[in-house]
């Protein structure tokens, strides 16, 4: 704002290395791609200069202010990797045994992961054979268990397809902007076998 109103202005951005750029008409722009993992904040120097109407003896005058950017997150990129910290357990355990805790390697690493069976039909749910997923709220993971029987010698191991959904709330809507993407993945659970009593 200068009360000198036949005033033209010129803008420089002080700060270094920022992402931003002052156009012709004096706006602010983006100059390269902005990203969230790499910064979710910028503070910039802005120096304004009135160039026609500067005193003739100390020249054009000119102030400075600093200003913070806050960069938004949007989901990018899909999950690419599903793991499980256990893969195994042993044959005959007793229904309700935790066997492993599912994880996501996802670029976008504020993102929260919610996970399901795919099954051989194309549909999908919390429960595959003896397996079932169940999510805790309070820690956003989700934990495989075992709600049925094993055995070693009829299995010696069971594959799951996962489905891995980011940016997913517990209700299914999204987190934030951008879309909600996903990865089908295969893990194994590997059925341990166990000293069984002979039978008659």
């Amino acid at each position: 704002v200068d009360i000198d109103d036949l005033d033209t202005h010129v803008y420089t951005i002080l700060t270094a290395d920022v992402p931003f750029a002052i156009n012709a008409d004096g706006e602010l722009v983006i100059a390269s791609q902005l990203d969230y993992e790499t910064a979710t904040s910028y503070s910039i120097t802005i120096e304004v200069t009135d160039g026609e109407r500067s005193d003739p003896y100390f020249g054009a005058y000119s102030i400075q202010d600093s200003y913070t950017i806050t960069i938004f997150n949007s989901n990018e990129h899909a999950p690419h990797e599903i793991t499980i910290d256990n893969n195994t357990i042993e044959e005959n355990s007793a229904a309700e045994t935790y066997i492993g805790t599912l994880s996501s390697e996802d670029l976008d690493a504020a993102d929260s992961h919610k996970y399901l069976f795919k099954h051989l039909d194309g549909s999908y749910s919390s429960e595959e054979g003896p397996f079932t997923l169940v999510y805790n709220e309070g820690s956003d993971t989700t934990d495989v268990f075992l709600m049925g029987e094993i055995n070693y010698e009829e299995q010696s191991t069971s594959t799951l397809t996962v489905r891995s959904d980011d940016n997913t709330a517990a209700d299914g809507s999204a987190i934030y902007a951008g879309e909600q993407l996903f990865l089908e993945q295969d893990i194994n659970i590997t059925i341990v076998n166990t000293n069984e009593a002979p039978t008659l």
